[in-house]
């Protein structure tokens, strides 16, 4: 076998595998702690958009960007909380089992 066939073939298995590896990625749903159980670093469970914005600033260290900070829905014990990030992005922290959009 030539070195320029024989490096085809190694090329193409490493895409294949590479294709293989990544099939089924997004597909996995994300799950996040209870809102009604949530105490990193000793904060109270979120279960309004006080305590969200409580979470956001002492469970994850962010602060107010041109004053906005916490994304809470729902209610408590059927809640989630997310911080609005610099990027403009959110980051869920945590969101009950019975939350329903």
């Amino acid at each position: 076998m030539s070195i320029l066939r024989w490096s085809r073939c190694m090329a193409m298995a490493v895409a294949a595998a590479c294709l293989l590896a990544l099939l089924g990625c997004g597909d996995e749903e994300i799950t996040y702690p209870e809102c009604s159980s949530f105490t990193k670093n000793g904060v109270s469970p979120p279960i309004d958009a006080t305590t969200c914005r409580e979470a956001c600033v002492t469970a994850e260290g962010l602060a107010e960007i041109n004053g906005n900070l916490e994304d809470w829905k729902g209610s408590s014990g059927a809640g989630e909380c997310a911080c609005i990030q610099a990027s403009g992005g959110h980051r869920t922290i945590c969101k009950d089992a019975n939350y329903t959009r």
